[in-house]
């Protein structure tokens, strides 16, 4: 019988207990179904960072709809799957993007929830991550953020990348501060700290409604509702937008 074969480092191996394709232990690759068997091929062409057993366990899910502002629509995917988040990055071919994260609100002065969502967006298409339920982190994510001729705007940029690192071990280098942005290119000292919804008012001339009731919801919840979806979309799709307003000024 040939020895069992490990879809973590394509080499063959005996797997440990916590090693799965789609949630399931591999013993050999002749009992992989053909479903399974191109799973491992994913796999050994996209190297993982390996996650707890609990997260790996997880059923991955990824949606896809539209989202409306302003009379205009975005599509966008809200997936824990590595193969979905792949996919998306795969079709970007630019390198403006809009960045935010959504993590559960802190409500006791020593808690510390962690990152709970990654949110980019390009010029035609969102992508939303749920980091506490994704079956695993492929590499060309990290290369993705870690690239600093991508730049990601965001407000309050500096703090998030630092979040972002400490709870998922993941490094951003291209984080563009907009307001410090929109102030070096508007000449208006004013605008340097300035929130989102300012500077969408200032720059596109748009309105961002920001909801407190959503902002302070469970964003680590399993299963987003519509209006979290929606919002957390929007956020970084006008951070996309008024990054790529100031980038033509």
């Amino acid at each position: 019988m040939p020895m069992p074969y490990c879809p973590y480092d394509g080499r063959v191996r005996p797997c440990g207990p916590s090693e799965y394709v789609v949630g399931m232990p591999v013993s050999s690759p002749h009992s992989l179904s053909a479903s399974q068997a191109i799973r491992c091929d994913f796999m050994m062409e996209h190297p993982i960072t390996e996650l707890p057993p609990r997260a790996l366990r997880m059923p991955g899910r990824t949606s896809r709809q539209i989202v409306s502002w302003s009379g205009m629509t975005m599509p966008v995917v809200v997936t824990t799957q590595a193969a979905a988040v792949v996919e998306w990055i795969q079709r970007q071919s630019g390198d403006i993007f809009g960045f935010d994260l959504e993590w559960k609100p802190n409500r006791q002065k020593d808690e510390n929830n962690s990152v709970a969502l990654l949110q980019l967006c390009g010029p035609n298409e969102c992508l939303i991550i749920q980091l506490l339920y994704t079956d695993m982190i492929p590499r060309i994510l990290k290369e993705f953020l870690s690239n600093a001729r991508k730049h990601l705007g965001g407000v309050g940029i500096r703090q998030d990348v630092k979040k972002l690192e400490e709870d998922h071990d993941l490094v951003c280098q291209g984080q563009v501060e907009l307001g410090i942005l929109a102030s070096e290119k508007l000449q208006r000292v004013d605008l340097q700290w300035r929130s989102l919804k300012k500077l969408v008012d200032q720059v596109l001339g748009m309105t961002l409604v920001k909801v407190k009731k959503i902002t302070m919801s469970n964003w680590a919840k399993e299963y987003l509702d519509e209006r979290q979806i929606e919002y957390a979309c929007i956020d970084a799709w006008a951070a996309y937008a008024v990054l790529q307003k100031l980038m033509t000024l």
